[in-house]
């Protein structure tokens, strides 16, 4: 966990791991661990990081999106 990480965010981060993407059929498993670990409100607006374990687009910096999971589905397919 970083510092601005909590046991919330680590606990948030495995159930979405577990809910929304091994449950939807993501099996490699560096992707997996990947998402595990790192901490997706740290590359959000501190006032978005409490939506940063939903399965939706969320904005970020410079116009950009921190896609949703479910898109990890299509791109594991290519």
């Amino acid at each position: 966990m970083t510092a601005t990480s909590t046991l919330a965010d680590a606990t948030a981060r495995h159930q979405m791991v577990e809910r929304q993407l091994v449950a939807c059929g993501v099996r490699d498993q560096t992707v997996l661990q990947a998402m595990r670990e790192v901490p997706r409100e740290a590359f959000m607006p501190a006032d978005l990081a409490e939506f940063a374990y939903v399965d939706a687009p969320l904005p970020i910096a410079e116009g950009q999106t921190i896609s949703h999971r479910s898109s990890l589905r299509s791109w594991r397919r290519r």
